[in-house]
């Protein structure tokens, strides 16, 4: 439990370095006051809650959004596409392809 403490503080330090001066006394104010909130699991949920504001504060968790969720819908999209209007086929011509095939 504390090892998750630990790290999520260290999450919101990081977050804080990202942030404009003037949402960094945000996070600072989410790490004084986890001081505060009873050990266990209030206080990683404090943490926890923090984290992601940081996040959101910071945009990454657009990017993120975008990478998990809006990246592969649109893969799909375009596989969907691309398997409604498939390409004309062509005749294989290679020298590779009738070098030990007499024809």
């Amino acid at each position: 439990m504390e090892r998750l403490t630990w790290m999520l503080t260290g999450m919101l330090r990081t977050a804080a370095r990202l942030l404009p001066p003037g949402r960094r006394e945000w996070t600072e104010a989410v790490r004084a006051e986890a001081g505060q909130v009873p050990a266990g699991w209030p206080r990683l949920g404090w943490l926890a809650a923090g984290a992601v504001c940081g996040l959101v504060l910071t945009n990454f968790f657009a990017v993120a959004f975008f990478m998990m969720v809006l990246g592969p819908l649109l893969g799909a999209a375009g596989g969907a596409v691309a398997a409604d209007h498939p390409r004309k086929p062509r005749p294989a011509r290679s020298w590779a392809a009738g070098l030990f095939v007499r024809s």
